[in-house]
């Protein structure tokens, strides 16, 4: 068999997977934004995720659209697939014919991103409630929160003006973010602060920015133990720079 030819009836049947899993991407971002170390390309889990997230729809749509009788390459063919990877989460909650018999993709699909995620779950959780953990201590003895706080606001507000004009973010999404950060500012308990910190720094702050925004805090022991890289790199930037 002349596996070259099947190649563009191939690129049809993976182009549903394609974007099921791009609009999947969003949930697992949210799902793990508690994980400050996941990384998705070393993780077991992930890969397997994503190949669930690909091949089932990719399967499901060779099947419904006969890819097999090599039919004609035609824009509808084309419409008819992206169409079926973008609803493809609505076509999993029901029932799918294929030929005379209907058939529930939903129960496999799901045993496989339990799996997922139960390997997700495995390799990150500890890590990353110990460094939640040790992120409240830290802000318990910060020496002064003000330039933290400070940044944070400015880190919404630039946040909220890129977002808003790209995704149209929720406005009560945004008003709880200020809400928070107002009410650290006027806590009397600096564990009650710590915490409601610790809080918005899960909830708004990325991964990568993570270093960074508690450098402001005065974080240092924390940034050590999780984020050494993050100090090397800030050395080196230091003697790289000119002196006055």
């Amino acid at each position: 068999m002349n596996w070259i030819a099947w190649w563009p009836w191939v690129a049809i049947a993976l182009m549903p997977g394609a974007l099921n899993l791009a609009n999947a991407l969003v949930e697992l971002n949210q799902r793990c934004k508690l994980l400050p170390f996941f990384e998705p390309h070393k993780s077991a889990g992930f890969w397997l995720w994503a190949s669930v997230q690909l091949i089932f729809p990719a399967v499901l749509f060779w099947s419904l659209a006969s890819l097999s009788a090599q039919p004609d390459l035609s824009l509808k063919l084309l419409s008819q697939a992206a169409a079926f990877g973008a609803g493809f989460v609505v076509l999993l909650n029901g029932s799918t014919e294929i030929g005379s018999r209907p058939y529930s993709l939903k129960p496999l699909y799901a045993f496989f991103v339990r799996i997922a995620y139960g390997l997700i779950e495995t390799s990150q959780v500890y890590r990353a409630a110990a460094f939640w953990d040790d992120l409240e201590l830290a802000l318990k003895d910060s020496p002064d929160l003000t330039a933290g706080l400070r940044f944070l606001e400015n880190y919404f507000e630039v946040r909220q003006s890129v977002r808003s004009a790209a995704e149209k973010i929720d406005a009560a999404e945004a008003a709880k973010a200020q809400d928070w950060l107002t009410k650290c500012g006027q806590f009397p308990d600096r564990n009650q602060q710590a915490k409601a910190i610790r809080y918005l720094i899960q909830q708004q702050v990325q991964r990568r920015h993570l270093p960074g925004t508690l450098r402001r805090f005065q974080c240092n022991r924390v940034i050590q133990k999780y984020f050494p890289r993050s100090l090397r790199s800030q050395k080196r930037k230091r003697l790289r720079s000119p002196r006055p």
